[in-house]
């Protein structure tokens, strides 16, 4: 019991330095053309532990992706934290929610385009209260078309890690119950 919990324990950290490696490196490209959009590289991870890990340690490598990843690009606390850190959670919680409704073999691309979703109205949201500017959202649909464009992406990369990990996990498995 206690190598189960250790090897969990495991895999999350990992995830999440995946995650956190991804959201710094994405935090170095050129900005996309719409304020606050990202390609969310940082999403595969959350996916990743979200089929293999489980959805709360899912919810947790994406809540502390984005706090740490805020906290070492000098954000923390900043706006850009609370909207990173509020997509992030609630893009986690809906793709678990997503891929918890789907059948076991569908795409994470849905999964993931309903992440995308989630992370652009909440991120807007945010936007929108912080700022007191109502106007922002007449950059919603572009914001979140962008997001649906980068959600496909996302779920596709994931769908390609899917047989790799599958295969890696299943491995491990069964060299472990020798």
């Amino acid at each position: 019991m206690r190598s189960a919990s250790l090897q969990r324990n495991v895999q999350i950290s990992f995830l999440t330095a995946v995650a956190m490696a991804l959201h710094l490196v994405e935090s170095t490209l050129p900005p996309l053309p719409v304020p606050g959009a990202k390609i969310g590289l940082a999403n595969v991870a959350t996916l990743v532990a979200l089929k293999f890990v489980g959805f709360w340690p899912a919810v947790a490598v994406a809540a502390i992706r984005s706090t740490l990843g805020s906290a070492l690009a000098g954000k923390f606390l900043g706006l850009g934290f609370w909207m990173s850190f509020g997509g992030a959670t609630a893009s986690a919680l809906i793709m678990g929610l997503g891929l918890r409704l789907t059948p076991r073999n569908a795409s994470a691309v849905w999964a993931s385009l309903a992440g995308a979703t989630a992370h652009a109205s909440v991120q807007m949201a945010i936007a929108i209260r912080v700022l007191g500017q109502p106007t922002l959202l007449v950059s919603f649909p572009l914001l979140l078309g962008l997001s649906l464009i980068t959600g496909v992406f996302i779920g596709l990369v994931c769908d390609g890690l899917d047989k790799p990990l599958h295969r890696f996990i299943v491995d491990r498995d069964r060299r472990n119950r020798r």
